[in-house]
């Protein structure tokens, strides 16, 4: 977007940030307080948690607001970039020791990430932070590391992810005026479902790659370790997908209903053929030659269903 200055001159404003919206472009990337504590809170999957999750964050700064109150109106207006951080806040975070930050990250935030989260977590505050125009790619991010912008990695490893987000925290705090963060804080959601999609895109992509290149020896060796679905140690489940699919009951009675009907079809179309074919023999003759047959026919169904039972099993 091109504005005019007071000289006369044009400019090219990458984003307003003072407004919840950005008018025809997609609202920029930034690092805050409140963008850092909305992945996050993404990330803990617990509802009405974000007061909760405030508190904690303020924890990390100064222990003793672990057990502050905090009105919930105040959390909301921090985690939608409303209100900027207080002075004495970005005044602790400069002079705390960051290992101190990363030990409470340790003990109170990341026992409460949903750990199938915790990987999309990390690799979203990553692209933010690369993607964040006013963050110089020589700043350190993870100063425990001493890893800088630019030396992000496209995965941020999970063995130790304290120390990253209590770099990128004390950055976001310290350096950063909270309410620059609100057009992108605005669209966070919409940002966190097109990071997953394109992330598990990826992951798709790899394992074509993957499969493109197997060996005839990697293949079978796929085809050795799939099992069927409920299979286990614990149980006398199939063993083997042949197994498995010989084991369902509705395969063997449908395969059984089917073989008796056409047995008792074609022994009732018998038993009324023979009694056309005998028109003058006496009724009682007829009857008793006709529940001979019958048994005959009773007996050749129940040979045919011993046979389809162990056919099916």
């Amino acid at each position: 977007m091109r504005q005019k200055d007071r000289r006369g001159g044009t400019v090219l404003v990458l984003n307003d940030y003072t407004n919840t919206q950005c008018t025809g472009a997609v609202a920029m990337k930034r690092l805050c307080y409140g963008v850092f504590a909305k992945i996050l809170l993404w990330s803990i999957s617990k509802p009405k948690f974000q007061t909760r999750l405030h508190i904690l964050l303020l924890s990390v700064l100064e222990e003793e607001y672990a057990h502050l109150k905090v009105d919930p109106a105040h959390a909301s207006r921090w985690f939608n970039c409303h209100d900027d951080v207080t002075s004495a806040l970005r005044e602790a975070g400069l002079n705390a020791d960051i290992k101190e930050f990363s030990s409470r990250f340790e003990k109170s935030i990341l026992p409460l990430v949903n750990p199938n989260k915790l990987q999309t977590m990390l690799d979203a505050l990553c692209e933010i932070i690369r993607d964040d125009y006013a963050i110089n790619a020589d700043t350190i991010i993870d100063s425990i590391n001493n890893v800088k912008k630019k030396d992000l990695p496209p995965h941020t490893p999970t063995d130790n992810p304290a120390d990253f987000l209590a770099g990128a925290f004390a950055y976001a705090v310290v350096h950063v005026d909270n309410k620059e963060g609100k057009a992108f804080a605005a669209n966070i959601n919409d940002f966190l479902v097109e990071f997953q999609n394109d992330s598990q895109a990826g992951e798709v992509h790899k394992i074509a790659e993957k499969h493109d290149n197997l060996e005839p020896s990697d293949s079978s060796e796929i085809l050795d370790n799939l099992k069927p679905p409920g299979n286990s140690e614990e149980n006398d489940a199939p063993t083997t997908h042949v197994q498995y699919i010989r084991g369902i009951w509705g395969i063997r009675s449908i395969r059984i209903a089917v073989i008796a009907v056409a047995i008792l079809l074609v022994a009732a179309v018998s038993f009324f053929i023979f009694t056309r074919l005998s028109p003058r023999t006496p009724n009682f003759v007829m009857i008793a030659a006709g529940a001979d047959h019958t048994w005959h026919c009773i007996q050749t169904a129940a040979f045919g269903l011993g046979a389809a039972t162990s056919l099916a099993s």
